[in-house]
């Protein structure tokens, strides 16, 4: 049976574990095209996900910090920009290929307004994680300011005569969000792995597993941990109605 076959069969995470556990020989002739067709699953399933809590999310009145930049869909994939970022950048893991070929934005950030408007059931669903993936532009901008820091470090440091800095900045595809350490999301390129890690944060959250946890709480995870973790900060991060939003924005998520 094909990796394909059985995540179709549900052993998501186990395929998706097996394929990552392969390390770089996932892009052998005999396993990548297989290795393709779960990434394109995956990342078919995530998007039906965000769509539908994008739709309920504009039912209830959430307000987007960035509404045009909120969601941005291509119905069929489209490889043309991802061709093109590749060349210039380096190899995508497929799981983020196959993403870029569908999604060209993504940003669940909620207006500061709205976080913090005492009278709505959705005061505060936004506290400390955010469900965003730049677009691949807004990565490329990322990369360059980080280029022209690292530029900037070099010089001063040569003025000082220390030796910190001298080596070229190893490119990389940075996407939106970051740890509790202030380290922005994003991995090294070229990736040649069916996933890579978004995030490190006590402890490495690929993309597929970002994606899983975010989906498990209908895109927030405050409305679980909310209780649990600010009950000493409730001035500061106002409760949003967990026991309305929860069902209606987890309603029918479709396991990936």
């Amino acid at each position: 049976m094909t990796y394909y076959d059985r995540y179709k069969n549900g052993e998501c995470r186990e395929v998706c574990s097996e394929l990552l556990a392969m390390g770089t020989a996932v892009r052998d002739s005999a396993v990548v095209e297989d290795a393709a067709a779960v990434a394109r699953e995956f990342v078919s399933r995530a998007v039906r996900n965000v769509k539908q809590i994008h739709s309920r999310l504009l039912g209830l009145g959430y307000a987007f910090r960035r509404p045009k930049k909120a969601l941005v869909v291509r119905e069929e994939p489209c490889y043309r920009e991802v061709n093109a970022f590749e060349r210039e950048m380096g190899t995508l893991p497929l799981v983020v290929r196959e993403w870029y070929a569908r999604v060209e934005s993504l940003d669940f950030g909620q207006s500061e307004d709205q976080f913090r408007q005492s009278d709505s059931d959705l005061k505060g669903l936004e506290w400390h994680y955010e469900l965003l993936v730049w677009s691949l532009d807004e990565a490329m901008l990322a990369w360059a300011e980080l280029k022209e820091q690292h530029q900037e470090l070099r010089e001063h440091y040569r003025r000082e005569k220390m030796n910190l800095y001298q080596e070229d900045p190893v490119p990389c595809l940075i996407t939106g969000g970051c740890a509790s350490n202030n380290d922005s999301d994003g991995f090294s390129l070229p990736c040649l792995e069916f996933d890579a890690v978004k995030r490190e944060d006590g402890e490495s959250l690929t993309y597929t597993d970002f994606f899983r946890k975010a989906f498990q709480y209908g895109g927030f995870p405050v409305l679980t941990c909310h209780d649990q973790y600010l009950k000493q900060h409730t001035s500061l991060y106002p409760r949003p109605n967990i026991e309305r939003l929860l069902p209606l924005l987890t309603q029918d998520i479709i396991a990936l």
